[in-house]
C-alpha cells in the first residue's frame, strides 16, 4: 500500500531565501569568471586534479563551458526539487502532524547541498583560471577536505538531526 503524504504549499523561509541568493550569486560569479577569462585561456587547460589538488589531466578549454553547464543544470534541478518535498525519501514516516517540519528540513537539506556544490564547481572554474595564469599551483590542500565536509558530513549531520527531531 502506497503511503499518502500531504501536499503542502509552504512559503520559503528566510534561511532558504539566503541560501538561494548565495546559490544564484555563485552561478553569476561563475558565469562572469568564465565569460571574462575564457578568451585569455590557452587551448589546453588543466581539467583534472589529483587528491592533493595538483593538475594531472589536461583537455580543451571548452570543457569549462561543459562544467558551467553541468553546474547550471544541477542548480536548476535542485531548485525544482525543493518544490516537491512530498516526493523525497525520508527516514521517518511523514504524517499530517509532522509534514510541515519534515518538508522544511528536506528542502533545507537540498538547498544547503545545492549552494555548497555550486560554490565548489565555481571554485574549480576560478582556480583553474588561476592555475593557467600561473597564479596558483592547483586547487589547494584544503579543497578535498572541504568537498568531503560539504557533500558528506553536512548532509549526514542534517539527516541524523532530521531523523532525531521527527520521532
Amino acid at each position: 500500500m502506497k503511503e499518502e503524504r500531504p501536499i503542502l504549499d509552504l512559503p520559503k523561509t528566510q534561511t532558504e531565501s539566503i541560501l538561494d541568493g548565495l546559490a544564484a550569486a555563485g552561478l553569476i560569479t561563475g558565469l562572469a569568471v568564465l565569460f571574462f577569462s575564457y578568451g585569455d585561456l590557452p587551448d589546453r587547460i588543466p581539467t583534472h586534479f589529483n587528491g592533493s589538488g595538483e593538475p594531472d589531466g589536461f583537455s580543451s578549454k571548452s570543457i569549462m563551458w561543459i562544467l558551467m553547464s553541468i553546474t547550471l543544470i544541477m542548480a536548476f534541478g535542485m531548485w525544482y526539487l525543493t518544490r516537491i518535498p512530498h516526493k523525497f525519501n525520508y527516514l521517518n514516516r511523514v504524517t499530517a502532524e509532522n509534514a510541515e517540519e519534515t518538508y522544511y528540513r528536506g528542502r533545507l537539506l537540498i538547498r544547503v547541498l545545492n549552494t555548497g556544490i555550486i560554490w565548489i564547481f565555481i571554485f574549480i572554474i576560478w582556480r583553474t583560471v588561476e592555475v593557467v595564469k600561473g597564479e596558483a599551483a592547483g586547487l589547494g590542500q584544503w579543497f578535498l577536505p572541504v568537498v568531503l565536509i560539504v557533500t558528506l558530513v553536512v548532509p549526514i549531520y542534517m539527516v541524523i538531526k532530521m531523523s532525531a527531531n521527527s520521532k
